[in-house]
């Protein structure tokens, strides 16, 4: 995978979380993730013309999305040192690596060089009984949004592929719903770590 320098968007325990599941699930056949991040100003790549090809291909695929990353976020304890006791800094990642050999224990380099060597960091409880082999639907009957969220929806369809209408037109309204992810982006604006279950 590759991404770009924006803060807090990929280079976080959450988007990690999500990766080491994929890697180490019996649900998936994939044994090893590597995301890349490019330096800004210095990939000379033809960006533009790549980003077009994968927003024109994205409207044939279907996406999913792990609404239960709370699990996953509470089988682990967020560290802020890595196994040689040096400081973790997120925003200076270049490189995370995932493999199906290591559950909660991924590699990072602040380098994309193939030269520099892999640090690691164990986010492993080591308890027993914290392994999450499954995760399950946080909202198994859907999620009420705001009334004008929805209207916000309704109106994008005419813009949307009418095979994927039913997904926009599907969730329930309610006086009461709050967007939390709006909220939340507020709070977490100035780190892209979550101090939950963080431990040095």
């Amino acid at each position: 995978m590759y991404s770009d320098q924006c803060g807090g968007q990929n280079r976080n325990i959450k988007m990690a979380l999500i990766c080491d599941f994929i890697a180490t699930s019996t649900e998936f056949t994939v044994n090893e993730i590597d995301h890349k991040f490019l330096v800004s100003g210095h990939s000379y790549l033809p960006c533009d013309q790549d980003f077009g090809i994968v927003e024109k291909e994205k409207s044939f695929i279907k996406i999913y999305f792990y609404l239960s990353i709370g699990v996953l976020e509470n089988s682990i304890t967020n560290r802020k040192v890595s196994e040689n006791d040096s400081k973790i800094e997120w925003m200076k990642m270049q490189w995370l690596r995932y493999t199906s050999e290591n559950k909660h224990r991924f590699q990072f380099k602040y380098s994309n060089s193939e030269d520099v060597l892999f640090n690691f960091v164990n986010v492993s409880k080591h308890k027993a009984g914290n392994q999450v082999n499954a995760l399950q639907l946080l909202f198994p009957n859907g999620r009420p949004i705001e009334t004008k969220k929805k209207q916000d929806l309704i109106e994008l369809l005419l813009y949307i592929p009418h095979i994927y209408h039913p997904f926009y037109e599907g969730p329930s309204t309610s006086a009461t719903a709050v967007d939390e992810l709006a909220e939340q982006a507020d709070r977490e604006n100035f780190d892209p770590i979550d101090d939950e279950n963080t431990e040095a």
